[in-house]
C-alpha cells in the first residue's frame, strides 16, 4: 500500500495534534505498525494494541482522546461493546473503526473503509476530536 504523508493544516491551536493521544487497536500487525507511522509522522500520540485486553489497560491507564479501533477484530461485537463502554464512560471520547468488509460486521456512527487514503484518515480524526471538543 502507497501511504503519502500530510501534516493536518486545519487544527484549531487549542486542539494541536502534539498534545492528542489515539489509540490504535488492530489485530493486524502490520497494520497498526503503518497507522502508528503515519499518525506519529503527523504528531499524534499513539498508543498501540493489538488485543482488546492491551486496549482496554491503556485506556484506564492513559489519557485517550480518540479510538481507531478495527472492527474485524477476533471478537468483534465485544469491541464494539467495549469501545461505545468507553465512549459512555468518556462521553466525549470519539471512537473510528475500520473494516476492509464491504458489509460492515458491526453498525458503527464513524466508519472507514480498507483501503483508505491517510489524507480521509486524517481528515475523519481532526473532525472527530473537533467534535468531541466542542461537547466538552
Amino acid at each position: 500500500m502507497l501511504v503519502t504523508v500530510h501534516a493536518p493544516n486545519h487544527a484549531p491551536a487549542s486542539l494541536m495534534p502534539a498534545e492528542l493521544t489515539i489509540l490504535v487497536i488492530d489485530n493486524d500487525l502490520s497494520i497498526l505498525e503503518l497507522l502508528r507511522e503515519v499518525l506519529t509522522s503527523n504528531r499524534y500520540n499513539v498508543i498501540a494494541a493489538s488485543t482488546l485486553a492491551d486496549a482496554q489497560a491503556y485506556i484506564k491507564q492513559t489519557h485517550i482522546d480518540l479510538i481507531l479501533c478495527d472492527a474485524s477484530l477476533p471478537d468483534n461485537r465485544r469491541a464494539a461493546q467495549w469501545a461505545f463502554l468507553g465512549a459512555e464512560r468518556h462521553r466525549d471520547l470519539p471512537v473510528i473503526f475500520m473494516t476492509g468488509y464491504a458489509q460492515p460486521p458491526i453498525n458503527v456512527r464513524q466508519l472507514l473503509i480498507k483501503p483508505f487514503s491517510v489524507s480521509d484518515l486524517l481528515q475523519l480524526i481532526q473532525s472527530e476530536l473537533n467534535s468531541a471538543l466542542q461537547c466538552r
